[in-house]
């Protein structure tokens, strides 16, 4: 796909160049010393660039996805280890024994995890600040259901359930609860 991108771009620059030295002009006729412009030649001459000009930036897209494509393929591994999560727990046949927390990262034996709210790097949960960019993260109190809390995006509200990283909150003024990571979360001063 590059070369053929490179080798469009080639086809535009000399198209452009050749319809740039293109003559748009005739002879007057018998003994006249001016040149008329051809209406002709010059609607030739605009085609000419117009196709180039196209050609030209169909290249340079085809030589900017090559380069998007080779990046991806060189950081799909690192991408990959980053989406894989555990399989569901099978549900549990016996009524004395509680249903399993499905997808709980520390239900399955990975330890907990932190998002830095700057770069979205993971870390973990003992970290005082982000192993990516360095950032510190924030110590605020213990986050429990009935706690009241502030999202920048979505302004105060209710903490119903904590379940590991994850708040369920009801926001003042919004139908329905929604699930929130608790690095986006602050203790409301009360």
């Amino acid at each position: 796909m590059r070369g053929f991108g490179f080798t469009l771009v080639a086809l535009g620059v000399l198209g452009f160049l050749a319809g740039i030295g293109m003559d748009t002009s005739v002879s007057g006729g018998i003994g006249a010393v001016n040149r008329v412009v051809n209406i002709g030649l010059l609607s030739q001459q605009t085609a000419t660039l117009t196709v180039s000009s196209l050609l030209f930036m169909t290249g340079c897209i085809l030589v900017g996805l090559a380069a998007v494509r080779d990046t991806i393929e060189r950081l799909g591994t690192n991408w990959s280890a980053q989406s894989v999560r555990p399989a569901p727990l099978q549900p549990t046949t016996n009524p004395a024994q509680p249903p399993p927390t499905a997808n709980r990262p520390d239900s399955v034996g990975w330890s907990t995890t932190k998002t830095c709210p700057k770069c979205y790097a993971l870390s973990s949960a003992e970290a005082a600040q982000c192993t990516r960019c360095g950032r510190e993260f924030e110590k605020v109190g213990e986050i429990v259901a009935g706690s009241r809390v502030h999202h920048l995006s979505f302004g105060a509200g209710t903490v119903q359930v904590v379940d590991g990283n994850t708040a369920t909150v009801l926001f003042d003024g919004r139908d329905g609860s929604m699930p929130m990571n608790l690095d986006y979360l602050k203790m409301e001063p009360s």
